[in-house]
């Protein structure tokens, strides 16, 4: 069993790469005051005495903070009950609210949080873990080999928000394939998996879309390792099970949904309700599918954008991050 860990960075078009690109940007801002006010949830798992009228959404997102030890190794176990946190106020993320030191550390704890929250939904620590949108080769990215994993590989077209960086957290390293516009192709215990960010201007486009996935499992292909396995990422999708869809019929085999929920909860939320992986809470963007022939799905969970700060939470990125635990079917089928 491997365990996958994806989650996109809100950055912009920066060209140094540096944290300040990830920093308040628009869709991460709005996707806190979302939080502060409830807008970004449809509903309430059962009712909570606090939140005000049973029948209405929260006011506010309901943050459950893994406990974490600064100092431990960040895939270690660490035992005890998670601290309910609420959002900020609206505007706390605005420009100007946090010092880029403050992100770093924010992000810092998010990192660790990670790790404790996939160890206690999906049952196993983090193999392999990827960061869309932010260059890992950039100093200023430099204490995520503490709080995350060894950095193993990062790529980026230029920009910030082009960037992905792949994470070791396993120590075993993963064999990187190959990247390209919005993907990196990596084999990890015998599994072909895919990072991708589908770029905005083809995601709505299903033939552009499905050659975008031939391009990705010809790299594969090339270099004699086997079809495409698993795909996770933003992909900007017109439609929920658009991903899926195009894929299969893309490579002539089936690709099924790991979550396919109309409404879902996250691992690290308390009695919330989701209808959206991205900043309106709307779309499903963020998604992870996988090769029916070759791959058993065991679990899968998402991640909030939320991370811990004090007393309190606020939102660091637009997109839900996702875990996903997978082994390869041998013999294939």
């Amino acid at each position: 069993m491997t365990v996958f860990y994806y989650q996109s960075f809100n950055s912009n078009a920066s060209k140094t790469r540096d944290a300040i690109a990830a920093l308040s940007q628009s869709h991460a801002r709005s996707t806190h005051d979302k939080m502060a006010s409830g807008e970004i949830l449809t509903a309430r798992k059962r009712p909570a005495p606090d939140d005000g009228d049973a029948s209405a959404p929260p006011k506010k997102v309901a943050k459950l903070a893994s406990p974490t030890v600064h100092g431990a190794p960040p895939t270690t176990p660490i035992f005890g009950p998670p601290m309910r946190l609420f959002m900020e106020p609206a505007g706390a993320m605005n420009k100007g609210s946090l010092t880029v030191v403050q992100f770093q550390s924010l992000v810092q704890g998010k990192a660790r949080e990670i790790h404790q929250d996939v160890i206690r939904a999906i049952g196993a620590p983090i193999d392999l873990g990827v960061f869309g949108e932010i260059d890992g080769n950039h100093p200023d990215w430099n204490f995520l080999k503490d709080h995350f994993g060894d950095l193993q590989h990062a790529v980026s077209t230029g920009k910030a928000c082009n960037s992905f960086s792949v994470y070791d957290c396993a120590k075993l390293k993963a064999e990187i394939i190959g990247s390209g516009d919005g993907w990196i192709a990596v084999k990890k215990d015998w599994i072909n998996i895919a990072f991708v960010h589908v770029p905005n201007a083809i995601a709505k486009d299903k033939a552009r879309v499905q050659q975008f996935y031939r391009d990705i499992n010809q790299a594969f292909m090339t270099k004699g390792k086997g079809w495409l396995d698993v795909v996770m990422g933003d992909t900007n999708q017109s439609s929920r099970g658009f991903t899926a869809t195009a894929i299969s019929e893309a490579l002539d085999i089936p690709f099924a949904n790991a979550g396919d929920s109309h409404e879902f909860t996250t691992a690290d939320t308390h009695d919330n309700l989701f209808h959206g992986t991205n900043s309106n809470g709307k779309d499903v963007y963020d998604v992870a599918v996988y090769n029916t022939r070759s791959i058993e799905c065991k679990k899968f969970d998402y991640i909030s954008q939320a991370a811990s700060s004090a007393n309190s939470a606020v939102a660091f990125t637009d997109h839900m991050g996702m875990a996903l635990s997978v082994s390869k079917r041998i013999p294939f089928v």
